[in-house]
């Protein structure tokens, strides 16, 4: 069962990676669309746009990362017996 616990751990990072990682790009939009950039070079629209692209291609993978995290404790949680 440890390893079902530490995978579970592992998911629950990835999850506050996601949480973060959305927050993120919710403040830049904020930022961006009230022009109070921090970063100067997101004022040029074009480079916000290929910013908030690759954000999402990130979001993207860490979804990925979890559904692949959801599998792995499903898979460790059918492999334990039914007495345990």
């Amino acid at each position: 069962m440890p390893n079902t616990q530490r995978a579970e751990l592992e998911l629950a990072v990835l999850e506050a990676k996601q949480a973060a990682h959305h927050e993120a790009g919710a403040s830049l939009c904020y930022q961006h669309n009230n022009s109070m950039e921090l970063d100067l070079r997101l004022s040029d629209s074009d480079v916000f746009e290929l910013e908030m692209l690759e954000r999402n291609r990130e979001a993207a993978e860490l979804a990925v990362e979890i559904a692949k995290k959801r599998l792995e404790i499903f898979e460790l949680q059918g492999s334990v017996p039914a007495n345990e």
